[in-house]
């Protein structure tokens, strides 16, 4: 998505708008985040990699761009990730 400010013939002054989706183990510290950056555009949906089913999670979402960072969300969304469901086969028999 771009922004126009001032003249719209000049890319120059066109400013592109992020979310930044920071998400972290609920026993580590927010530094060891894993980041996941969206561009801002028609959707306000995000995939979010590497998390493992069981392990409970903080989250905290932030705008930034090329005009500098908005505040972070707060407080931090707290979330479980489901478990697999695991089959004993030995007792479907």
């Amino acid at each position: 998505m771009c922004i126009f400010k001032g003249n719209m013939s000049s890319v120059s002054n066109c400013i592109y708008i992020y979310i930044q989706i920071r998400v972290w183990e609920v026993d580590q510290d927010m530094s060891t985040a894993n980041d996941t950056i969206v561009e801002l555009g028609s959707t306000l949906e995000a995939y979010i990699h590497n998390l493992s089913p069981g392990k409970v999670y903080h989250m905290r979402v932030l705008a930034f761009s090329n005009g500098g960072d908005g505040r972070m969300s707060s407080p931090a969304l707290t979330f479980q990730m489901g478990e697999y469901l695991v089959q004993n086969y030995n007792t479907l028999m």
